[in-house]
């Protein structure tokens, strides 16, 4: 899901991320270095480290030792056997927005200050998630097990990496498509004295291209991540309330609309990572019919026991 800072959804770290995608506020990826972890984790790769950083996350703690959460592990380890996966290590984490931040998240943006963001991540470096425990606070055990199977389709199809690697040729043709572009018009300055705006045209064009083409990858792993976790829990009602709990939280502790929130807002159904909620739910019901072997009523006797209490 993925969660949820720039129109195009690149994240220098390859973090693919899950806050839910309501159009304004939840495609959101995170740029800044402030604030550093409080409290250290074992087995963390360097990769995660970076994200903590990153997103200024804090109080990390393997679920295996949170007393309250030990049953995201159980979750990632029950459907990595489901899908014939490796189990990823799940970490629980602190993320609260800072407006006073050196450098400010879209969450800082989006968000009230000091509000806790539910936000869960997968790192395709390290193979780890990471979960924020203001998401597992208002989730139900069923939805944040959906949650945690969207996170893992990411890590079933390689997602982030797949998308870095194409971008990453889009990016080397745009760079020698402008080397060309701009030899032609040094060459034509230079004997005839003429020059012609293609330069600026062509980087524009590769910046667009580059910018969709991202789009496009974005949108279509959201669409693959929601049909593997709909197919590994047996049903698309978790993952639907989860996202419409996610939309409802961040419509509810929204900040101060700004003029780039608003323009972010225009361009996500263009550039943004992840599709419209309505569309992502339609295609969630589309698999469910599809991909659902296990009969709801034993379905439902497989359930978890996590002690927390959701706050609604």
């Amino acid at each position: 899901m993925s969660t949820p800072a720039n129109p195009t959804g690149q994240d220098k770290n390859g973090v693919s991320s899950d806050s839910g995608a309501a159009a304004h506020y939840l495609d959101l990826q995170h740029r800044t270095g402030a604030g550093k972890t409080k409290q250290g984790a074992p087995d963390l790769h360097w990769s995660d480290r970076a994200v903590i950083d990153e997103l200024r996350l804090e109080n990390i703690t393997p679920a295996t030792e949170d007393n309250l959460l030990q049953d995201c592990q159980k979750m990632a380890e029950n459907i990595a056997k489901s899908a014939k996966l490796k189990t990823p290590k799940v970490f629980i984490a602190d993320l609260t927005t800072n407006r006073n931040a050196d450098k400010r998240t879209d969450y800082d943006k989006a968000l009230k200050d000091n509000t806790a963001v539910p936000q869960a991540m997968y790192n395709k470096l390290s193979g780890n998630i990471i979960v924020t425990r203001k998401l597992a606070d208002i989730m139900q055990p069923d939805e944040l097990e959906a949650v945690i199977a969207h996170e893992m389709g990411h890590q079933n199809k390689d997602h982030t990496l797949w998308r870095d690697l194409s971008l990453g040729i889009a990016e080397k043709a745009g760079a020698l498509a402008t080397i060309f572009f701009a030899g032609k018009e040094l060459f034509l300055l230079a004997t005839a004295g003429t020059f012609a705006p293609a330069i600026p045209l062509a980087l524009a064009a590769i910046t667009v291209a580059t910018a969709l083409l991202g789009s496009f990858l974005g949108k279509a792993e959201e669409y693959q991540a929601d049909a593997f976790a709909v197919k590994h829990t047996q049903t698309a009602d978790s993952l639907i309330s989860s996202l419409g709990k996610l939309e409802r939280y961040f419509e509810q502790n929204r900040g101060e609309i700004t003029w780039d929130m608003k323009a972010k807002s225009l361009l996500s159904p263009i550039l943004g990572t992840h599709p419209p909620s309505e569309k992502r739910m339609k295609h969630m019901l589309e698999v469910d019919k599809k991909e659902r072997i296990m009969p709801r009523a034993e379905r439902e006797k497989t359930n978890y026991q996590t002690g927390f209490a959701p706050s609604f």
